[in-house]
């Protein structure tokens, strides 16, 4: 799918592009949440059954990580004031509405043929 400033997008094409941004959110979301809650059942587990040594610094450093970068890779380039579909989708058309006024008023279709 091509990227939303790069030439001018149909109304599907940004629906689209706007749920799948959206969905990109909430995987990390459920992500995070999922890490905390493990997190603290290990932790838990190492206080109840624990030998001195505190081996749940490896869940925490390794997973932790893992976390990260899936946020990172979530956020770049994305705006983190559109909670909703309908807030990316009007965003996105605003790129597309730009890109077209930088493409001289030329729609991608007549940009296709000529």
């Amino acid at each position: 799918m091509r990227g939303a400033n790069s030439k001018s997008m149909t109304d599907v094409e940004l629906m689209n592009l706007a749920k799948k941004r959206i969905r990109l959110r909430n995987s990390f979301k459920w992500h995070s949440k999922i890490y905390a809650v493990a997190i603290i059942v290990i932790i838990a587990m190492y206080f109840l059954y624990g030998d001195g040594h505190f081996w749940p610094v490896l869940f925490i450093l390794g997973w932790g990580l893992v976390v990260a970068l899936h946020g990172v890779s979530v956020n770049i380039g994305l705006s983190d004031s559109c909670p909703i579909v309908a807030d990316e989708y009007n965003r996105l058309k605003g790129f597309a509405i730009v890109a077209e006024k930088m493409n001289g008023g030329i729609s991608s279709e007549e940009n296709n043929r000529g």
